[in-house]
């Protein structure tokens, strides 16, 4: 795994927190606000919950692999799924802006 690289989607989600920060509407402001928040708390998300819990699996020798480690790898997806769930909520909280 390359770990040297730009986060796939950090483009995408820098530029939409930009573009809806820099709204001038006091109300639509208040909601893009939430939304921008939104997009970009995935980051620290993936650094200080998923990351530490996704070390132990990927430093375990595949013939070290036991029972604790299936624990862990269905933990790193589960918490995987807490960060699209960030995703999924900036996208309504957006859409909600904009109706």
């Amino acid at each position: 795994m390359q770990r040297d690289r730009v986060p796939p989607g950090a483009a995408g989600a820098i530029e939409s927190a930009v573009s809806a920060l820099s709204k001038t509407s006091p109300l639509i402001t208040g909601a893009l606000f939430i939304g921008a928040a939104l997009m970009l708390a995935p980051w620290p998300w993936a650094l200080f919950v998923v990351m530490p819990v996704n070390r132990v699996p990927e430093a375990t020798p595949v013939d070290a692999a036991n029972a604790e480690t299936r624990t862990l790898i269905e933990k790193c997806g589960t918490l995987r799924a807490g960060r699209t769930a960030l995703g999924i909520a900036a996208t309504l909280v957006y859409l909600w802006a904009i109706l």
